[in-house]
């Protein structure tokens, strides 16, 4: 989680309940036949699935929280590594009438959140250049001394990652990041696939 269906169990189902009552899920059908449909989507009912999906995330988050509290009980935080991504965002109506995760390339769906803790060797800080998921595992790999397998995708940014802070500021990684080197076809992709009948 978050993942459809969008059905988190009480009381997150109407912990940020938005303008429907509680009891009505969300899931793919539903969304299949909003963006088939050249009908006005409700705003009200459009709330209610991200109140279900932020409900999700919340769930999420006192999981984690968990976890975080049983580590602490052990004394094992600070020598623990702990890597939290998602493998994608969920798009929500907001560009043409895309929802969830297939066919969307917008930021809602390619932008997730990353969290690296090692206290141990990791600064704490905020980053704001992307880092491709496909870079975490030698990442890990090498923030635990240990060699990459061969033949293993990706490169590592352990030594950005953990590197002091200079200035109250992060490191910056290369001019060469995610983002420099997909721009361009990205931006070319999404507008053929606007192009397309149904924007799909």
């Amino acid at each position: 989680d978050p993942h459809m269906p969008y059905a988190p169990p009480a009381p997150l189902d109407t912990l940020y309940r938005r303008g429907l009552p509680p009891g009505r899920r969300a899931d793919l059908a539903d969304f299949r036949d909003l963006a088939l449909s050249d009908a006005p989507v409700p705003q009200a009912l459009l709330d209610h699935y991200v109140g279900l999906y932020d409900g999700q995330i919340n769930g999420v988050d006192a999981h984690v929280a968990q976890i975080l509290a049983a580590l602490d009980s052990l004394g094992a935080r600070e020598r623990t590594l702990i890597v939290i991504a998602a493998d994608h965002g969920e798009d929500h109506f907001e560009r043409n009438r895309y929802f969830g995760h297939s066919c969307s390339i917008y930021q809602q769906t390619v932008r997730v959140p990353l969290i690296v803790s090692l206290p141990s060797r990791v600064p704490a800080r905020i980053v704001h250049e992307p880092i491709e998921l496909i870079d975490v595992r030698p990442t890990i790999l090498e923030l635990l001394g240990r060699p990459a397998p061969r033949g293993v995708q990706g490169r590592s940014v352990a030594s950005w990652v953990a590197a002091p802070i200079e200035g109250g500021e992060s490191a910056s990684l290369a001019a060469t990041s995610a983002a420099a080197a997909a721009s361009g076809p990205f931006e070319a992709l999404i507008e053929w696939s606007e192009e397309r009948a149904g924007g799909g």
